[in-house]
């Protein structure tokens, strides 16, 4: 197993033999395995151990026990202790899902402050084969269907290439001591269950299960690298960015053979799956309003267009109201503006852009305040004589949902002066009376 270890590792191009190399290891049976072929291979190495305390003294006896053994082998070893739990809770997501986020963070920290090259973690070919047949049954597309990749970014797993029996035997072999984690013989996580009841039962087909399972990897890893060309070339051409926004041109997906296939291939990274994204295919077709959510996005179906925005603050229950001093020049938050202040010289021009305000300073009264626009707002558009509703001049703009639920509006007293980025006020523009000016600019490509 040793010559296979290395064999691989030169094969993947993992690491060579002048990097450092942070080992996660968390005292089982897997991860001292590796820690015992990295030790052979005279690699220089260290040993990072999480302590999730989700098993009371049993998590604390394993960090003892790895902390013995790189004490006893003259390795650094570092450690940490994560309220798991709490973290899952304050955060909304699985038990599981916060340890992966808080091991993985901890483990680029420790890389950056202790200077090491990369970072190795222990999962097997049997780890793939159940990661398969989890995304096969959760629905994750293609990306999911190619396994678990050898290496990430600075992230390598060494032992792919190692069933968990080979991996047993090679422990056995070397009187490699290690500790048995009691979570592992429960059927209440999904990945156990597969480990416990499918994949035996697919190996009475198949006995050589991880090797199939890892090959079928390789080969469709190599596919998906073909389609994600092909998807770059298509998301440049169906995908447009308008700052923190990304419109989708809804006709040229349609003319695909395939919508449902590229649009995985282009919202995967929002977080989308493929259920969600089979709802939005259908709703392809249907009136525009339509919006879907993953954990951080928001995607509103459009007339001509998918519309994809980060959640957006209306949506969270933000209804704040900032103030504007007249002494402000600029603000960053809730919007990024400028103000100047000043007399109106009549022979100079005004900016016609519609990111900048001018207006009749005389006519204002300060605090001027900056809030999302609201269910039954009013203001007389610029060129106009009556009062219209907000919503209603929305709907003659065709103005986007996710536009409408962003838009800012700033007020003098109860009285909307500038929808901000579309009209003035008729009441607060500059005539040829006005005296002194405050111009607002909005910086619509910067924070805030």
């Amino acid at each position: 197993m040793y010559t296979h270890f290395l064999k691989y590792s030169q094969e993947k191009k993992l690491f060579s033999p002048e990097e450092k190399i942070l080992l996660a290891v968390s005292g089982g049976i897997d991860s001292m395995v590796m820690l015992h072929l990295f030790l052979r291979s005279g690699t220089q190495t260290g040993i990072a151990h999480c302590n999730f305390q989700l098993r009371g003294k049993e998590s604390d006896d394993d960090e003892t026990f790895v902390k013995q053994w790189a004490d006893t082998h003259g390795l650094p070893f570092f450690g940490r202790g994560f309220d798991t739990k709490q973290y899952a809770a304050a955060r909304g997501v699985s038990t599981q899902m916060a340890a992966r986020t808080l091991r993985y963070d901890w483990f680029n920290e420790l890389m950056e402050t202790q200077s090491y090259d990369k970072m190795a973690v222990a999962h097997h070919a049997d780890d793939n084969v159940e990661t398969i047949l989890l995304n096969l049954v959760r629905g994750t597309g293609l990306k999911g269907v190619c396994g678990i990749a050898p290496v990430n970014n600075r992230l390598i797993r060494p032992l792919l290439f190692a069933t968990r029996e080979q991996i047993s035997r090679y422990a056995a072999e070397n009187g490699i001591a290690y500790r048995e984690d009691c979570s592992n013989v429960s059927d209440d996580y999904a990945r156990n269950y597969i480990r416990h009841h499918v994949t035996p039962a697919l190996k009475t087909l198949n006995p050589s299960l991880a090797d199939t399972f890892r090959h079928n990897s390789e080969y469709l890893t190599q596919a998906r690298c073909l389609l994600e060309r092909a998807a770059k070339k298509n998301k440049a051409a169906w995908c447009v960015r308008h700052h923190n926004e990304w419109h989708v041109d809804i006709k040229a997906l349609q003319q695909t053979a395939a919508p449902a296939f590229w649009l995985i291939e282009l919202l995967q990274d929002f977080g989308f799956n493929s259920a969600q994204i089979a709802d939005i295919v259908r709703a392809l077709k249907e009136q525009p309003g339509k919006h879907f959510f993953s954990a951080t996005y928001e995607l509103v179906k459009d007339r001509d267009s998918l519309i994809i925005c980060l959640k957006s603050e209306m949506e969270n229950g933000t209804k704040r109201i900032f103030e504007i001093q007249q002494t402000d020049t600029h603000l960053t938050h809730p919007v990024n503006l400028t103000l100047e202040q000043g007399q109106y010289h009549h022979t100079s021009p005004l900016p016609q852009d519609k990111r900048t305000a001018c207006l009749d300073a005389d006519k204002l009264r300060f605090p001027l305040t900056i809030r999302l626009w609201q269910e039954g707002d009013v203001f007389i558009p610029l060129g106009m004589h009556g009062k219209k509703k907000l919503s209603d001049f929305f709907v003659d703009r065709k103005m986007p949902l996710p536009h409408k639920r962003k838009q800012w509006v700033i007020l003098s007293g109860g009285d909307i002066v500038w929808l901000v980025g579309q009209r003035l006020d008729e009441r607060y523009k500059v005539t040829p009376q006005t005296k002194n000016i405050v111009q607002i600019t909005w910086n619509a490509n910067q924070a805030g």
